[in-house]
């Protein structure tokens, strides 16, 4: 592997790249070689070849070689007859290694074993990796391909532990399973050095081959033809609910089965599980879970070893593969009755239905992005189904409750209806519900027989649960609190609790303002793996039975919280001090000075508090706070330094935190002492924690939240700047890139910073323009220039530094990677300002800094932030009233804190691979702008095709554009034309502040369009008060009509196919007389569009034929096409409009919901010999379900009424899609 610090991309045309690394099986320049951008501008894969430019590489590492890791290196196993194996060792099993190769001679990091075998007849082939005797365990990932690499199924961890184990029914043929180590899943089996780096370690390969076994078809179960019959679900639940597998990429291959080892059976991410049924009238409650709860053998079918050995390797009590479902629901005819993605525990789904006819129902599982399917495909024909889509994959329990009344009473008042809590060891959890009521798919319901809310919660440690119970004082509602165990039987004393105040880990109580005498409160001891039910009732109703609702009263209704704080289970007595809590040891450190003598200094120890042995997770917090007068904050510095020498010392790291448990700063460097600095306003009480080095993820409202640490005793210094040095401490503690203000001091290169006065700029409509450099300072003062860092001396003076730190005299211009650049400013006139950095545009020698502002208070100025656009690297803006502030550039990046004080960063011989790519992001040339902010446009309209687009000089607040005519609304933009006004969309872009016209229609008449503002203050720019004052009107000319190439405009939703009128996306051109040749290019946006592949239309096959493969690639599409030329006849098109292509699309799973892109679509043509010029057009893509006019993500009665509203005027518009035209 080696560094190179400075590459030009000659062959795949990026260009310039910077702090790239590549690889290449014969070094340096190898075309069989990869250069990867850290910045993402460039993945070479041909690196160093044609033309491509490499300087100043170092050899960073070398690797071993994979010499099996592809379809041509596979190591051949021959044919499979049976059982036996042509070369592996012992009849069904041999054992291998990920990480390493025979004769690779160096660690293989992204090892891939790849094997080949033949089947001479079809059967069902198993295959599966096992840790082998004496071996070392790891990770293993199963993947099988056919002849041709494309990927026939996937296993992670269905073997024993965390092995793999793959069914498959196979045709006879060639075939390649790949073995790698868990997360390289994604490797390319036709190319070498593809994948990721995973686990290593042994693997024992066993195959077994099942010849003439009953082929396997489609999706056998997720057909309304294959469906699992459960039958009536009052027999099947007797227990009023009822549990059953869904395994989401996999099937049994014996139908109405839950899955086994030996029956699973790859089918892929397009798999449905359909459950089949009958049901009274009654609600229903589906949903699917990812843990093995208690309570799984209570009711159903009785689980075997093997079913929870399958599901949960580990043995952990969770699901080992987890997955994102969605559930369906249909009826007889397979018409879809609901739908539900997330209204479970995290991305897991729950559904509530109210069935109110008796019948035949099915219920769908399947992976998020697959949520069109059909059911009523026949099983043989949903390979070919468009409407299955790939999605998420992995393991699920779907638990059916039920609830048999016309008018469901308490939903989630009932054992199996219980609320699922997903709260883990070492958090905090509050819900504000409410007693009289209960959501119902979506919909508040009453509930007047005496409510309850349960919820189920799943131990994952050993602990203390603090379960509180808050309403507020001019609240009715006097609640009681329960506790169940996994079988619903309800916990002993203490508890239940009616009223109670509440109580801390160490069991003082807790003072709550606003709360009522009349609140429950109940300290809870849990045990790892347990699963627990709370319920929450008004006082006078806590003798119900979670099985019924017999017998329940309604005393009282109201609101309440719930508030759940887990923890305290990993320390073998009371850390008194190890959270937040209102009976801390308090400071007062108002006298205290900063840079003298006057501290407050604390001797702790970690692992004990006052004799009382904590253990390792021992955190120690102290209450801080000052006396002063106005508002005027205040510079907490607080250093903690371990007492001893040597590695035995302890390393204590400090954090500052608010009185809600907001992390404010942290100083967690592996060396001693760690200080942070803050700035802390008068009268409020802070927060400062000591932990150990390594127990950096403690919850400071949790007791025993952390983890086992470095332990021994410790310092710590307390004390605040004085009132008029805080300004110049808190500005320049951002020069250790913290990130913002608040941040440590003393880790950066103070000694590098010059000396002199800082010259100050007063901002107005003029530009200011200052040419700088992150990594160098100018030591002397110019005309021209100012000295960047001149601040340095006067914050040397400032902390009343001595010795060396105070006696440096700058001679080198060279600061480094931590490099600060501070600007004072003056403001004279209220108004909105701008401020950019902009690059050379050559990569290697521009910065990429942070840009921060601050009053002359030090406090921190609001920005909005515009991001990088081409050559600009740092785009803000910011509202300022007249006085004075500082501007401040500093670099960007994570590793800066890991140099020493007194160092510099930028220049070492032994510098790792991290520093160096941490050094050439952060420094480098930049130009600084400032000026007062306007809304113009720094151009004319520009016609591209029948679009027409305008940049602006500011990002645009969309929002407040008027699109609509209707009611008597003035649009804010009108495009007037030949026959009047023109309909169409208007997108932005704001990548580059672009608003661009799109007509409904892409073939305009010829004539003149002119594009007209009616009233400019409609046009503000985005989070400022800045407003358009002159926008000038621009007129093009449509010349007569030629023949124009277009699509439609359409809407799609995420992991939906783009299907207009027939498969795919129609192309077609105006006029086609005489056309013989058409190449066809279509620009679109690829996380928002998939083009995958071009198809002639119905009426061209016969007679037209595509030239060659499409061209895909980088969001452009190109087709060539053309007449067949039977028996040497040619076919040239007749005039008139015609479809000359369809391309098959569907909108990416990710791509972003709500968003809009531009299509371009461009054709050029021949007639025999003859040029035919067509000209180019643009059509809209909106990522949107077609007709969801709410933007809910479904299509209901309620979109109706809102289309119907629009056509008869009573809307305007539909707010969720304000910038598309509703035509």
């Amino acid at each position: 592997m080696v560094y190179v610090y400075n590459y030009y991309d000659g062959d795949t045309g990026y260009g310039w790249a910077w702090n790239a690394w590549g690889q290449g099986s014969a070094g340096l320049g190898s075309e069989y070689g990869y250069a990867y951008d850290y910045s993402y501008i460039t993945i070479d894969p041909i690196f160093g070849k044609s033309g491509s430019t490499f300087y100043e590489a170092d050899l960073i590492s070398s690797y071993g070689t994979d010499t099996n890791p592809t379809l041509a290196t596979a190591t051949n196993l021959g044919a499979i007859i049976q059982r036996t194996l042509s070369i592996l060792d012992s009849p069904n099993t041999s054992s291998f290694s990920v990480g390493t190769d025979p004769g690779s001679n160096n660690l293989v990091p992204a090892d891939v074993d790849m094997y080949r075998f033949e089947l001479n007849q079809a059967g069902t082939i198993s295959l599966e990796t096992s840790r082998p005797q004496n071996g070392v365990e790891m990770d293993t990932i199963l993947r099988l391909f056919d002849v041709y690499g494309n990927n026939l199924g996937t296993d992670d961890d269905t073997g024993s532990g965390f092995y793999s184990r793959l069914n498959a029914y196979l045709e006879a043929d060639t075939y390649y399973f790949g073995v790698s180590g868990y997360a390289n899943f994604s490797y390319s089996p036709t190319s070498a050095n593809s994948g990721v780096e995973g686990s290593n370690g042994d693997y024992a390969i066993s195959i077994a081959f099942y010849p003439n076994t009953t082929p396997f078809v489609g999706d056998p179960n997720g057909t309304a033809t294959g469906a699992r019959d459960i039958d009536a679900l009052s027999s099947f639940a007797t227990a009023g609910g009822a549990d059953l597998p869904s395994i989401i990429g996999l099937d049994t291959n014996v139908t109405g089965v839950d899955p086994t080892p030996e029956n699973l059976i790859a089918v892929g991410d397009k798999d449905v599980d359909l459950i089949k049924f009958t049901v009274d009238p009654g609600l229903v409650i589906f949903q699917t879970s990812d843990y093995v709860p208690d309570y799984i053998g209570k009711f159903g079918q009785t689980r075997g070893q093997a079913y929870l050995d399958l599901l949960d390797s580990d043995g952990n009590g969770s699901f080992d593969d987890s997955i994102d479902t969605v559930l369906r629901l249909f009826d007889a005819s397979g018409n879809q009755l609901a739908i539900d993605d997330d209204g479970g525990e995290g991305l897991l789904s729950r559904l509530e239905y109210v069935f109110t006819t008796a019948g035949t129902y099915y219920l769908g599982v399947s992976g998020h992005g697959n949520s069109t399917y059909n059911i009523n495909t026949l099983p043989d024909a949903v390979d070919n189904d468009s409407s299955r889509r790939s999605g998420s994959t992995g393991s699920s329990l779907l638990s059916i409750i039920l609830q048999p009344e016309t008018a469901p009473q308490d939903p989630n008042g009932v054992f199996y209806g219980a609320i699922p809590v997903d709260l883990l060891y070492g958090s905090n959890l509050t819900l504000s519900e409410h007693i009289g009521t209960d959501i119902l798919a979506d919909t508040t319901i009453s509930v007047t027989g005496g409510d309850v809310d349960l919820y189920r919660f799943v131990a994952n440690e050993s602990g203390v649960v603090l379960i509180d119970l808050d309403t507020a004082i001019s609240n009715s509602l006097n609640t009681y609190l329960r506790i169940f165990d996994g079988n619903g039987i309800a916990l002993p004393s203490p508890y239940f609790n009616d009223d109670s105040t509440a109580q801390g880990f160490n069991r003082d109580s807790l003072t709550e303002l606003g709360n009522n005498s009349t609140d429950s409160f109940v300290r809870l001891d849990v045990t790892a793996g347990s699963t627990y039910y709370i319920g929450v009732s008004a006082s006078g109703n806590q003798t119900y039975d979670l099985n019924n609702l017999d017998g329940r009263t309604n005393p009282s209704v109201g609101d309440y919280q719930i508030n759940l704080q887990y923890g305290g289970g990993a320390t073998t007595a009371t850390d008194a001090d190890g959270y937040i809590h209102a009976n801390l040891p308090s400071f007062n450190l108002t006298q205290t000075n900063t840079g003298s003598s006057n501290l407050t200094s604390l001797q702790r120890n970690i692992a004990n508090d006052d004799q009382v042995a904590v253990g390792a997770t021992d955190v120690d917090f102290v209450k801080v706070n000052f006396q002063g007068t106005g508002t005027t904050p205040r510079i907490l510095t607080a250093t903690a330094r371990g007492i001893g020498t040597g590695q035995s010392a302890l390393v204590p790291t400090v954090y500052v935190f608010n009185g809600q448990g907001d992390r404010l700063s942290a100083s967690t460097s592996s060396s001693s002492p760690n200080t942070v600095q803050i700035s802390l306003n008068p009268g409020t009480d802070y927060y400062v924690g000591i932990a150990g080095y390594g127990n950096e993820n403690f919850n400071p409202l949790i007791m025993g939240s952390g983890t086992s640490a470095d332990t021994g005793n410790y310092t710590l210094d307390l004390s605040l700047s004085g009132g008029d040095r805080q300004l110049l401490s808190g500005i320049l503690n951002a020069a250790n890139l913290k990130g913002s203000l608040y941040g440590n001091s003393l880790d950066f290169d103070i000694d590098l910073f010059g000396q002199g006065t800082p010259r100050t700029y007063t901002l107005d409509s003029t530009p200011r323009t200052i040419l700088a450099s992150l990594g160098e300072d100018i030591d002397q003062a110019s005309a021209t220039a100012e000295e960047s860092n001149a601040f340095g001396r006067i914050y040397i003076e400032a902390q009343g530094l001595t010795g060396n730190a105070a006696n440096v005299t700058a001679t080198s211009s060279d600061v480094g990677a931590d490099d600060v650049d501070i600007y004072p400013i003056s403001i004279t006139e209220s108004g909105a300002y701008r401020f950019t950095t902009s690059g050379t545009g050559i990569a290697i020698d521009d910065a990429r800094p942070t840009l921060k502002l601050f009053d002359s208070q030090g406090a921190s100025v609001t920005l909005n932030n515009y991001g990088p656009q081409g050559l600009v690297t740092g785009n803000v803006l910011a509202d300022l009233t007249p006085g004075d502030y500082y501007f401040v550039v500093m670099s960007t990046g994570t590793g800066t804190d890991q140099f020493a004080f007194g160092n510099d960063p930028g220049f070492s011989s032994a510098l790792t691979e991290a520093q160096l790519r941490e050094f050439y992001q952060n420094t480098g040339n930049y130009q600084l702008d400032m000026v007062k902010a306007s809304l113009d446009q720094p151009n004319t309209w520009i016609d591209r095709g029948t679009s027409f687009a305008q940049r602006f000089s500011l990002p645009l607040d969309v929002a407040s554009l008027q699109l609509y005519g209707a009611s008597g609304i003035t649009p804010s933009l009108r495009v007037n034309g030949p026959s009047g006004s023109v309909a169409g969309s208007l997108v932005y872009d704001e990548d580059n502040n672009t608003l661009r016209f799109v007509p409904t229609n892409p073939i305009l008449a010829a004539g003149n369009y002119t594009i007209e503002y009616n009233d400019p203050s409609d046009f503000k720019a985005e989070g400022t008060n800045v407003t358009a004052s002159n926008l000038q009107s621009a007129t093009f000319s449509v010349p007569a009509a030629g023949p124009v190439v277009y699509l439609p405009s359409f809407a799609r939703g995420p992991g939906q196919p783009v299907n207009i009128n027939g498969t795919g996306i129609p192309v077609k051109i105006s006029d086609t007389d005489g056309l013989t040749n058409i190449r066809i290019t279509v620009d679109y946006d690829p996380d928002a569009l998939n083009i995958t592949d071009a198809q002639l239309p119905d009426a061209l096959k016969d007679i037209w034929e595509i030239v060659g493969r499409p061209t895909i690639a980088s969001g452009r599409v190109t087709v060539d096409l053309r007449d067949k030329l039977n028996d040497g006849v040619s076919s040239p098109l007749l005039s008139g409009d015609r479809e000359v292509i369809r391309l098959i699309a569907d909108v990416p799973t990710s791509a972003v919901f709500n968003s809009a892109e531009v299509l371009e679509v461009s054709a050029g043509a021949r007639a025999g010999s003859r040029s035919v010029t067509i000209s180019d057009s643009t059509a809209v893509q909106k990522v949107a379900f077609f007709a969801d006019t709410n933007a809910n993500g479904r299509v209901n009665s309620a979109d109706a009424v809102s289309v119907l509203r629009l056509a008869a005027g009573l809307s305007n518009g539909f707010d969720p899609f304000d910038l598309v035209d509703p035509n």
